[in-house]
């Protein structure tokens, strides 16, 4: 996710609004998870699920951050090589754009996300907006979101809200700083070579100034003036979120919403007060199913704790960690509290 503390907190809050809205449940894959943000998050809330990463130095943080939560196991390795089970909800977060053959990632992704779930995307948008940042973050794009709506479509899901994210704080931000910034390189030279250290690395941590601005809008919550500019399509980055057709019945209507716009975000939960939380009880609930984890020949299961909240069909035992080794595999499955090469 964005490399900056109240953009990202702005960000977690939309998908608590879109989670509740759409009726997202667990268990979670969080495909592409750098240092763990939303799968602390979703953590947080009592989700289970699987955080997996190809960079060995994001999948260490993301097992510092995530060492309380034996909910959630960290896998290191590619997306298109391990197998992983199917997931209710599956978020690629600032993911895509960092792979070059983007649709066959999205096919695969799309297979993993079980009837009646949902995939949540960020992606950054309008190719206009292109600056130096992109390629500091080892980007290889950015999509017109017509191509990337029909992108999802032609994958087997079906697009249910397109947010904007970024307007206008943060795009003016953005726009300020890389126009009178020079271009901040370093020696990482590859497009991969950034993307794996681009969760470790921020374009906006360039002085003591940017540390204040970003306390300062964490503290009054100005990114919350942003709300009402969702449905625009001026900003440099969306947050999209897609279904899979099957299971129940989705409560908010394709492309609409069905849920007041009048809603007020309240507390740091960034859950409407407001709302009705009959819309989606999954929400709260737990539910991890017991084969969350497609293990290679040689891995052994271990019962973990259960996580919090109501259990249905998708945690029948809990959570399962993993140890052992499957030789030349060239896998590396973290789980709570240790991390073992498989």
């Amino acid at each position: 996710m964005a490399n900056f503390r109240s953009w990202k907190t702005y960000m977690l809050r939309l998908i608590d609004r879109l989670a509740v809205m759409h009726g997202m449940q667990a268990p979670f894959l969080d495909a592409g998870c750098g240092s763990g943000d939303v799968s602390l998050h979703l953590a947080n809330r009592g989700w289970a699920g699987n955080a997996v990463d190809f960079s060995d130095e994001a999948v260490l943080e993301a097992v510092q951050r995530l060492r309380d939560h034996r909910i959630v196991s960290v896998v290191r390795g590619n997306l298109l090589a391990l197998e992983l089970s199917p997931a209710k909800t599956v978020l690629l977060m600032d993911v895509i754009e960092h792979v070059r053959d983007d649709e066959t990632l999205l096919r695969r992704l799309s297979d993993l996300v079980l009837p009646g779930g949902h995939l949540v995307v960020t992606v950054p948008v309008n190719p206009t907006e292109w600056r130096w940042d992109d390629e500091f973050y080892g980007h290889y794009r950015r999509y017109v979101r017509e191509d990337f709506t029909a992108m999802i479509e032609r994958s087997g899901l079906q697009v249910l809200s397109v947010w904007d994210c970024s307007f206008p704080l943060f795009w003016g931000m953005r726009r300020v700083y890389t126009a009178i910034l020079r271009e901040r390189d370093g020696p990482v030279r590859t497009l991969d070579d950034r993307t794996k250290c681009s969760s470790q690395r921020s374009a906006w941590n360039f002085s003591p100034v940017s540390a204040w601005i970003d306390g300062l809008i964490m503290a009054t919550r100005l990114y919350y003036v942003q709300y009402p500019f969702r449905h625009g399509r001026w900003g440099c980055e969306i947050l999209l979120v897609a279904g899979k057709p099957g299971g129940e019945e989705n409560p908010v209507e394709r492309h609409g919403e069905t849920m007041s716009d009048s809603m007020r975000f309240s507390g740091e939960s960034g859950i409407d007060s407001t709302a009705d939380e009959t819309v989606a009880p999954e929400f709260y609930a737990n539910g991890v199913a017991s084969h969350s984890l497609g293990l290679p020949a040689g891995a052994q299961r271990t019962p973990a704790t259960p996580g919090h909240g109501r259990p249905d069909e998708f945690d029948p035992n809990g959570v399962a960690s993993v140890a052992g080794t499957a030789p030349g595999s060239g896998v590396v499955l973290v789980t709570q509290p240790r991390w073992a090469t498989l």
